[in-house]
Formats: structure tokens, C-alpha cells, sequence
């Protein structure tokens, strides 16, 4: 049961984790490669 529960609690928590820290990744080697004019 409380298995479920923080599974239930940090899954959501692990993704929305992991997708901040793509699109911020995603943004510094955006940053980092685009040549700036």
C-alpha cells in the first residue's frame, strides 16, 4: 500500500523533474551552439 502511494507521489514528480531538465539542457545547448548576431 504505501509502496503504491510513493509510487503514485514520485513518478509524476520524476517526470516533471526530468522534463525541466531537458528543456533546460535543450535551451543552454541552444545557447551554447547558436551563433549570436
Amino acid at each position: 500500500m504505501t509502496v503504491l502511494v510513493i509510487g503514485a507521489f514520485f513518478i509524476p514528480t520524476l517526470t516533471l523533474l526530468a522534463f525541466a531538465l531537458l528543456g533546460t539542457f535543450q535551451s543552454t545547448t541552444q545557447k551554447a551552439y547558436r551563433p549570436i548576431f
